[in-house]
């Protein structure tokens, strides 16, 4: 029989968030409504963690019908259903992403006690909204905020125009590059007053009339986005801002970064706050820097590196942006992968040509009859000239380590003398140049060195002792 988890009531949505995050979530609803393009129905449920999946669990109520639903080989988000609910302690919660082929997969459950039988669906909802209830009206906030200061603080806040805060969480995740330190107050029984320490765990800065800050909070990372009084901006354009900071921080940091918390207020307004399981995001993709750049230098290296991202990244309506942000995931899910280390290889491989091919295609406007007849290594050449990267003993290096292995393993010669282990070592050397494709088409403007690149494994890498593994002399622009 299986073991039924026991039921919460988080009152307020940062008590469901701990319930969230650390896996007891388990909450019952007063009323459920579901609706879906086939048509709606009211059911009883029950909400709570399973692993890493949130799971729905529901009985329509007496009288009420499931609609009919024809199951289909594949579903696309026409198929989603939404869900929208009141929990035990009133909590208003929407619940969305779930395709109606869920609905077809219930069990019967046969109650002993009442004797009757009733039919359940376990359904996997996408994402979670929970309605704040913590407004207080201008007129009643002085019973609540006691300091008249940070009264008049808020007040003034809610009568700005323009000004937006996200406020995310990222489980399970490190900070890998730092330029600023937190100031933390430890109390103690035994001494009057609390020593204050100071812990290198936060990276900020400021792009494009947005202050950012992120900060290691035990085994998660917290993100804030705030906009300055140098623009005035909209819900959508905060919101495009913030998707950009994440794709910026995916590439600096080569990890999986998927809030499981999303907290936003505009004008001191708050808006429901969004939930999703994310809480196994996969590490150690190729990233573009490592060693002491990962805390602040005297070129704060991976702050530019962010920022140039980043502000690329805002276009993400561009065509080619678009593809490049795919590409990206690509490379992600090439260096995750659990396969067998030759089959990630090749993946590599074939993005490194498909970067090339994109940038001639759209940027250079090279004719599909011209892009099939050049070769690979001539479009890599046009490629890198266009781009400005230096080719001879530069970027060749690369090409040659991709021409040496891609052959073989895409004509299914796996062992061959020219795919040894040594080879397929050179994964960073092809993602390095995967890197460097992506960071020349953002507009970056520092040197690349390709030299040192198979032994540091970054396209940038500066060692303990102080050395600089770059070319300096050689620019590409």
């Amino acid at each position: 029989m299986r073991k039924k988890p026991i039921v919460t009531r988080p009152k307020n949505v940062d008590t469901f968030s701990a319930a969230f995050r650390n896996g007891s979530l388990c909450i019952s609803f007063r009323t459920l409504a579901l609706e879906g393009p086939e048509g709606t129905f009211e059911a009883y449920g029950m909400l709570y963690r399973k692993g890493k999946k949130i799971v729905l669990e529901c009985t329509p109520k007496e009288g009420s019908e499931i609609p009919e639903i024809n199951r289909k080989n594949i579903y696309t988000e026409k198929d989603f259903w939404s869900v929208s609910g009141k929990t035990i302690s009133n909590l208003k919660l929407s619940l969305g992403g779930i395709f109606s082929g869920e609905l077809l997969d219930g069990y019967s459950h046969k109650d002993y006690d009442t004797k009757s039988e009733y039919e359940v669906f376990e359904l996997n909802p996408q994402w979670i909204t929970v309605e704040r209830d913590d407004h207080v009206p201008d007129d009643k906030l002085e019973k609540v905020v006691q300091d008249e200061e940070k009264r008049r603080g808020i007040i003034e806040l809610r009568n700005a125009k323009g000004i937006g805060r996200f406020r995310a969480l990222v489980a399970n995740s490190k900070l890998r590059f730092q330029n600023a330190a937190s100031t933390y107050l430890d109390a103690h029984p035994y001494f009057s007053n609390p020593a204050k320490r100071q812990v290198f765990d936060c990276l900020k800065g400021e792009i494009e009339g947005y202050r950012y800050g992120i900060r290691q909070v035990g085994e998660d990372l917290e993100i804030s986005v705030g906009t300055t009084a140098a623009i005035a901006s909209s819900k959508e354009e905060n919101r495009i801002f913030f998707d950009a900071l994440i794709a910026g921080l995916e590439f600096l940091q080569g990890d999986e970064i998927i809030p499981y918390r999303i907290s936003y207020e505009r004008n001191g307004q708050q808006s429901p706050d969004e939930f999703k399981s994310a809480f196994k995001l996969r590490k150690g993709s190729v990233r573009p820097c490592g060693g002491a750049y990962e805390f602040s230098d005297i070129d704060d290296l991976a702050s530019r590196i962010l920022e140039t991202a980043v502000s690329y990244f805002l276009h993400a309506d561009d065509p080619v942006i678009k593809e490049i942000l795919k590409f990206h995931w690509q490379l992600r899910e090439a260096a995750f992968s659990p396969t067998f280390q030759r089959y990630a290889v090749l993946h590599l491989c074939a993005i490194l040509e498909g970067i090339s091919k994109l940038i001639l295609k759209s940027r250079v406007k090279w004719s599909k009859r011209k892009l099939n007849d050049t070769s690979a290594t001539d479009r890599f050449k046009a490629t890198c000239e266009f781009l400005g990267i230096p080719w001879d003993d530069e970027f060749n290096r690369v090409v040659s380590v991709w021409k040496r292995l891609r052959d073989p393993l895409a004509h299914g010669d796996l062992f061959c003398e020219h795919v040894s282990e040594e080879g397929v070592n050179d994964f960073h050397l092809i993602g390095g140049g995967i890197l460097a494709l992506i960071l020349a088409e953002m507009g970056w403007k520092d040197p690349f060195s390709f030299k040192r690149l198979k032994a540091s494994d970054f396209l940038y890498y500066k060692g303990s002792d102080g050395i600089v593994y770059r070319n300096a002399s050689t620019s590409h622009f």
